[in-house]
């Protein structure tokens, strides 16, 4: 595999990960979050990846999650998170 295709590996396991943790109603750490955004933003300033694939990636990787396009348009290399309401009564 080449250092692109690493690369959007990369970010594809990172948004399928936090996608599927919030489908399931789990909380995802600012952290991680904040590491794929920054691992995003990286990989676009040494020119791994350009926006339009960047963008296509996390749609992408929401879809494939959700099985839906997502309801808001997606910012290239920001996460929409999409939240489970908290079961408190």
């Amino acid at each position: 595999m080449t250092a692109r295709a690493d690369c959007h590996l990369a970010i594809q396991q990172q948004l399928s990960a936090i996608f599927s943790a919030l489908k399931q109603g789990r909380d995802v750490p600012p952290a991680q979050r904040y590491r794929c955004e920054g691992y995003m933003q990286a990989a676009l300033q040494l020119a791994a990846i350009t926006e339009a694939e960047l963008l296509l990636l996390q749609q992408q990787s929401y879809r494939e999650v959700y099985g839906e396009d997502a309801a808001e348009p997606m910012e290239v290399g920001r996460l929409s998170l999409k939240m489970v309401k908290a079961p408190v009564k």
